[in-house]
């Protein structure tokens, strides 16, 4: 049976047959060309002469399409033979006859034999037109060499490439990230042809939805050809990019700032989706409530993992600047990052703000949202005192608990954004007091903004470092005390290392739920692994007495800033300050409480883990 190209998407037809159809129907540009299926037991030489007669799909390459070949398993790479530039007829079937044959050959079978890859009895084989090409070669949209999938590689030689083809040569190397930005780049192809490569490769990656090694080749003319599609079946499982999120458009614009504070280095696998899509709610909750986003979704919108580590999308943030009236691109940066992105990064979101009737009510949503601050900071350290995870004997129970108790520590975050994006609102407002507007504030903005929000009291994160503080400036002195920091813990009737350890105790009581990375289910607390806190205390005294100097207080600060404003923006910015800095107090305190309902609930995955530890499910507790 001999069928078009364009029309050989089954079974019968083979892999690379298969793979050439799906290219056709996307109406990329392929050579024309058959596809020779042949009937168990007849012969297929009558057919095949028949339609060679009023063919001109000479000169053309003859190549096979096993039934196996080009499949997500094995490719069969070079296994088979192929015969280019055939001129004639007779040198057609001649062609088919060698490609056939090879079916039979020593290394075939042994590869057949290694992927344990049943023998078809039929062979089809393609004939297709041949492309004069001046440059050919194959693009891999995944990097097959070090398995990561975040690079893509062409390798490239000039004219047919034959060698190139079968594997035996690897040609010249183009290295690109899978944005299509030049890694590595050498001279075979410009940057145009490049670029052409990598948008036709991707559009066909995206359409067979995995990784791709697909053949291709550039005529005289410059026109580029795909000659072969087929999955790359070299990857390993896993690999660095595996959780990556989608791109919302091309060269969206991530940020780890924010962040990044919170949860440096890479997370695992549960953390993402259990903080981190807290942290996605919470977002999506400040979204709705301000009319930026119509209702909540189960997709990753404004918070993305790449790499194994977390980031901002500042694309999709920038939403906000669209749709309420009060807030601009340049503030939302300013909020998530303390600085703005500059001309460096180009319009990298074009704002198409909406009517205006909408953005005003949007802004009056917003600021009835922000006024929520207080009352949601209250309704978050009740539900952290309150809120428990079920202890369940069985396995299904308490995983189905845990299920249930993702909810509360999503609307546990969603307090906590609250809070916090009452806090950035305030500093955009103070940024803008002290630029006179300006959308590019100076050096000295950004120096005045942080000393007028220094020397915060009742703040929960400073808590901690004044309590150390405290410490250090009361048993400096004592050598007791650094002697029990500095070596193994013993027992001791010492008053005075009762005395240090009772106000240590104090401490962990009071903030024993933190530690640095405390976003990571994976981390022990300071409550779980005390010598996490012990070892900061040591450094503290390690550190010795701190050169204070001539260090102005806040409200020197702050009345020479207010001075130097003088008029109107001084009165506003006096009256601004003291809400704006209760709200970086709350932020703080909300912070805490957020991570204290997280506390709960890895404690009740590790005791999940344990269970299904004793009865074989997994072999250690440890969460990837």
């Amino acid at each position: 049976m001999i069928r078009a190209l364009s029309d050989a998407n089954i079974v019968e037809a083979g892999g690379k047959a298969r793979g050439l159809a799906r290219l056709f129907q996307m109406k990329v540009r392929v050579p024309d060309g058959i596809v020779l299926i042949p009937s168990e037991g007849e012969s297929w030489k009558p057919e095949l002469e028949s339609w060679l007669e009023t063919s001109s799909i000479f000169p053309a390459a003859v190549r096979s399409s096993a039934l196996a070949e080009d499949g997500e398993e094995a490719s069969f790479a070079g296994q088979f033979e192929s015969v280019l530039n055939c001129q004639s007829a007779e040198e057609i079937v001649a062609a088919v006859e060698k490609c056939m044959a090879s079916a039979n050959q020593e290394r075939v079978g042994s590869y057949r034999n290694h992927f344990q890859v049943e023998k078809g009895t039929v062979f089809p084989v393609v004939i297709q037109e041949m492309v004069p090409a001046v440059r050919s070669g194959v693009i891999f949209t995944a990097n097959p060499v070090n398995h990561r999938y975040d690079q893509w590689m062409i390798n490239v030689t000039s004219g047919i490439g034959e060698a190139l083809m079968a594997g035996t040569s690897a040609g010249e190397q183009v290295l690109l990230s899978r944005n299509g930005t030049i890694i590595e780049k050498g001279l075979l192809l410009d940057e145009a042809q490049i670029e052409m490569i990598f948008q036709g490769a991707r559009k066909i990656a995206q359409h067979f939805d995995q990784a791709m090694d697909l053949e291709w080749a550039i005529d005289q003319s410059g026109k580029l050809f795909w000659l072969q599609a087929r999955p790359v079946t070299t990857m390993k499982g896993v690999h660095l990019n595996e959780l990556d999120g989608d791109l919302f458009v091309d060269n969206e614009v991530f940020t780890r700032a924010n962040i990044g504070e919170m949860m440096p280095g890479p997370v695992t696998p549960l953390t993402y989706s259990v903080f981190g899509r807290a942290i996605e709610v919470g977002l999506q909750d400040f979204y709705i409530a301000c009319g930026a986003l119509k209702d909540f979704t189960d997709e990753w919108i404004y918070f993305r993992m790449f790499y194994n580590h977390l980031f901002f999308s500042m694309t999709r943030l920038v939403d906000i600047s669209e749709a309420v009236l009060m807030n601009k691109k340049e503030n939302v940066e300013f909020a998530i990052m303390g600085d703005m992105l500059g001309d460096s990064f180009g319009d990298y979101r074009p704002v198409k703000v909406k009517s205006f009737p909408l953005r005003l009510w949007n802004q009056f949503m917003q600021f009835r949202y922000l006024s929520a601050g207080v009352k949601r900071t209250k309704k978050l350290g009740h539900l952290a005192e309150k809120f428990s995870v079920k202890e369940c004997n069985d396995i299904r129970e308490q995983y189905s608990e845990l299920c249930a108790s993702l909810p509360v520590l999503n609307e546990a975050f969603s307090h906590h954004y609250c809070a916090s994006s009452q806090s950035g609102t305030y500093q955009s407002v103070i940024m803008s007091i002290l630029s006179g507007g300006s959308d590019k504030p100076d050096v000295g903005n950004y120096r005045d903004a942080a000393f007028l929000m220094s020397d915060l009291e009742e703040v929960e994160s400073a808590d901690v470092v004044k309590t150390i503080d405290r410490l250090y400036e009361q048993y400096k002195g004592s050598r007791e005390v650094m002697e029990w920091l500095g070596s193994v813990r013993k027992e001791s009737s010492s008053p005075v290392l009762n005395e240090f350890r009772d106000q240590l105790n104090d401490l962990i009581s009071k903030h024993g739920h933190r530690c640095v990375r405390e976003g990571e289910l994976r981390e022990k607390s300071w409550s779980e692994e005390p010598e996490k806190l012990y070892k900061l205390i040591r450094k503290r005294f390690q550190g010795g007495d701190r050169m204070e100097g001539s260090r102005k207080s806040y409200e020197e600060h702050r009345a020479e800033i207010i001075a130097g404003l003088g008029g109107i923006s001084g009165k506003i910015l006096s009256m601004v300050l003291r809400p704006a800095r209760a709200a970086v107090a709350r932020r703080e305190y909300t912070k805490s409480m957020a991570v204290k309902v997280q506390q709960k609930i890895k404690k009740a995955y590790l005791s999940l883990a344990q269970k299904m530890l004793e009865n074989g499910m997994l072999k250690d507790v440890e969460m990837q």
